[in-house]
């Protein structure tokens, strides 16, 4: 039985005359460069605020649970008072409970206002304050 023939090893290769596409030589200029370095520069940014960003809004969950769980053992301490003859007291805790929670709530619509995050209620406040705004002036 007769050999199949060898394909030459070559075959498929480029020629040793041209092994590049192209022999013009790319040169970039210095306004592409900057053009480049700008936006470069602009996307580092923007994941610099992103992770403030993020970090801020970490940090406020954290607070939240915290603030949480002062409000379930007031809320505890609460319950635990006699119905009779305690109101006073219960009322006291019921103060505090709100106070936390408008405080923490107060303190986190600043912080994000300063750092220029808008946040649903910090828009429906200045809605809010412009509303009555408008009925004084009727």
């Amino acid at each position: 039985m007769p050999k199949a023939p060898h394909k030459s090893r070559s075959a498929g290769k480029k020629k040793r005359a041209t092994p590049f596409e192209s022999t013009a030589m790319d040169v970039d200029t210095m306004a592409d460069q900057e053009k480049e370095a700008e936006k470069v520069v602009e996307e580092v940014e923007e994941d610099e605020k992103a992770v403030s960003n993020r970090e801020i809004f970490r940090r406020h969950a954290e607070e939240w649970k915290k603030m949480k769980v002062q409000v379930a053992d007031l809320k505890r301490q609460r319950k635990k008072l006699p119905k009779k003859g305690n109101k006073d007291k219960k009322k006291l805790i019921s103060q505090e409970i709100k106070k936390l929670v408008s405080d923490l709530k107060e303190q986190h619509d600043r912080e994000l206002e300063d750092a220029g995050i808008s946040s649903g209620s910090v828009k429906y406040k200045k809605m809010e304050i412009e509303i009555d705004d408008d009925e004084d002036a009727i």
